[in-house]
Order: C-alpha cells, then structure tokens, then sequence
C-alpha cells in the first residue's frame, strides 16, 4: 500500500500535481516525429481484386519514463526516460531509479500479447469485404530497407518495393509502433500516478510505385487505477503490462477505424 499523503501537503496541491504529471508524461511518452496524415481515397472500396498485405514493423523496447516533482521550495524537476541503453546515476535517485529499473525489466522480459493482434484489426476487416489478404508472419526491420527519393511528398520514404516478403501483392499496410510504455509520476520519493501509453502509424503503400495512398497516426494512453497499479509495486507488474497491451490494441483500432470510415458496411 501507498503512504498516505503528509499532513502539511495540501490535498489540491497533490491533485493539481498529479494531473500536470499525467498529461505532461502521456505527451513527452508519445512524442515522436508525427508525419502527415493521407486520407484513403474512397474509391479504393469500389474494387476488391488487390491482394492486400499486412506487416508488422520491428518493435521497439519498451520505455520507462519517470517524472519527479519536489515539494520543497527550491526543488527542481526530473524527468528520465529508461529503454534498452541507460546511463542514469542510480546513486542520485536510488529507489525511484530502482523502481525504474524494475518495472523496465519486467516490461522487456514479458511478452505483450498484444502484438500479435495488432495486424488481425486490418486482415480481418479487409477479408470482410472481400479482399485477397496476406498477413506476413515476420517482423519487417525498417533500418535494412533502402530509402526511397520520392518525386512527391505522396510516397513513402521507405522503398517498399524490393521486400522479399512482399512477392505477389499489390498493396501492403505497414504497421509501425511508434513508442509504448509506461509513465511514473513521483512527489519526492512517493509515485502518485502510474500510466501507459503507445503510438501506432498505419499506412498503405502501392507495391509497383511506392506510392502512399492511406497515412495514419494515433495514439492512446490512460492512468492505471492506483488501487491496482504502481511503478514502486512489483507485484502490481503484471496489470501494468496488461494494460499496456490494450493502449497497444486502442491505438492500432485508432489507425484503423480511420483506414475503414468510408468502408461499405
């Protein structure tokens, strides 16, 4: 169980403190460089004969990232974000770098089943209305694709093109996540609030011109309940993963509810 909070805190101070950190973490979690959405030509609906393909791209560690407010007066803020190369000083921070550290290990360790489904939101939407589709069972490492020089900004800057795995098929949706991970607030050395978050960007790309005809970013996040939840809990460890695993499944519905808005029903 959490401490209760000290007498001479002001109750509002701490609610105001735990909102500021909630959304402040949720935000610098799901930075990243957020391309232009491409909306989906409806058109596309119209003939079903393309045979589509599904992949996922390589996913990246999970991150920890730990915010730290001070109640006293000349206290200044700390914000560390832990993934798989860290270098903080655990002697400056030593139980709230502790709990960093734990909670980044048991994240890395342990499956998210959540990945496994995240291409299955747009295989099955697709095989509904009656496209060819191809789920591709590897993972697809980005860093090992040639980049693409396009003649507009309308093509993807990957060149899609020459992906042994994409024989035969004349689209290909690429799934990329972007960031996941967790968020811990501290007042001092006590962790107020505890959350997840992850940043999912779809996109459809024409396998003979590399050109991009859907773009579409999202991302979800939410405060874990602290009754059930807290970074300086291991034993809470497991629904913290869990609840990871639905921002993943929320953000990739995002994406897709985007890509199937003008799908016949």
């Amino acid at each position: 169980m959490k401490s209760n909070v000290q007498s001479e805190d002001s109750p509002r101070l701490v609610e105001g403190i735990h909102l500021v950190l909630s959304i402040v973490m949720l935000f610098s979690m799901g930075a990243c460089a957020v391309n232009k959405s491409v909306p989906l030509d409806q058109g596309f609906w119209d003939d079903n004969k393309p045979v589509v393909g599904v992949v996922l791209v390589s996913v990246p560690d999970p991150e920890v990232t730990v915010k730290i407010s001070s109640t006293t007066p000349f206290g200044r803020q700390k914000t560390m974000v832990m993934s798989r190369r860290y270098d903080q000083d655990f002697d400056e921070e030593p139980s709230v770098l502790r709990d960093q550290r734990r909670l980044w290990h048991y994240l890395n360790s342990h499956e998210i089943k959540a990945f496994a489904g995240l291409k299955d939101i747009f295989a099955q939407g697709l095989d509904a209305r009656g496209f060819r589709v191809v789920a591709i069972d590897e993972y697809i490492d980005l860093n090992l694709l040639p980049r693409f020089t396009p003649p507009a900004s309308t093509h993807a800057r990957k060149d899609y093109r020459g992906m042994s795995q994409a024989k035969g098929l004349d689209l290909l949706i690429v799934l990329n996540v972007q960031k996941y991970g967790t968020y811990c607030g501290y007042l001092d050395q006590r962790n107020i609030s505890t959350g997840v978050t992850a940043a999912i960007t779809g996109e459809m790309v024409d396998m003979r011109t590399n050109r991009l005809l859907w773009r579409r970013a999202h991302r979800a996040g939410w405060d874990c309940e602290s009754a059930s939840s807290g970074c300086d809990e291991p034993e809470t460890y497991p629904q913290i993963l869990k609840e990871l695993g639905n921002a993943l499944s929320e953000a990739a519905a995002g994406a897709a509810d985007d890509f199937f808005s003008g799908a016949p029903q």
